[in-house]
């Protein structure tokens, strides 16, 4: 089975077609308070490992877990820019099965699809570079998230138009942000 048609799959036996729209938000709030549970235990597994580790700088911070699992969650939903990548990965996948819900299984939109697995783990780079390309789909699945980060807006190639896409790719790297000097 390809990765499109899995996703299908899953977001067909969690959110059925032709759920009311209520129903829907009542499962994507069950999902949301899913990942905010996952982003607490993690946040408890890395505590754990820095006490392990005894860590002398996370040791001297004399923190307990309260005082790092609520304030790492709370962070990560409070602060667009925490996290890129794990936000960059999650709006991506949040697109993509949104994407892949409309399709018709075995369209040939729908299996075009496939390859987008390549293009989640490339538009994960759409965290941290200035100036960032990507396919139209890409674009749809990313869904804003660059613009949260407080970057340039993604440059979205239009199979052929390569004078557009070479314009609007010199504008972008004129307008990109000047380097941070490391000290």
């Amino acid at each position: 089975m390809n990765w499109a048609s899995t996703f299908n799959k899953n977001r067909a036996e969690f959110c059925p077609p032709g759920t009311p729209r209520d129903e829907v938000s009542k499962l994507e709030e069950r999902a949301a308070q899913e990942h905010r549970t996952q982003l607490r235990l993690r946040a408890s597994l890395a505590h754990e490992r820095l006490i392990d580790r005894n860590d002398p700088e996370y040791v001297g911070l004399s923190k307990t877990l309260n005082d790092v699992v609520v304030p790492f969650s709370e962070m990560f939903f409070a602060v667009p820019e925490s996290f890129p990548a794990s936000k960059v990965e999650h709006r991506f996948h949040e697109g993509f099965i949104r994407v892949a819900a409309r399709r018709k299984p075995q369209s040939s939109g729908f299996l075009k699809l496939d390859s987008s697995l390549t293009d989640g783990f490339h538009a994960q780079n759409a965290a941290y570079c200035e100036v960032f390309t990507c396919d139209k789909l890409t674009s749809e699945c990313l869904g804003g998230v660059r613009e949260d980060l407080g970057l340039l807006s993604e440059i979205v190639f239009h199979g052929g138009d390569f004078a557009s896409f070479e314009e609007k790719l010199a504008s972008a790297v004129r307008l990109r942000r000047p380097p941070i000097p490391i000290s």
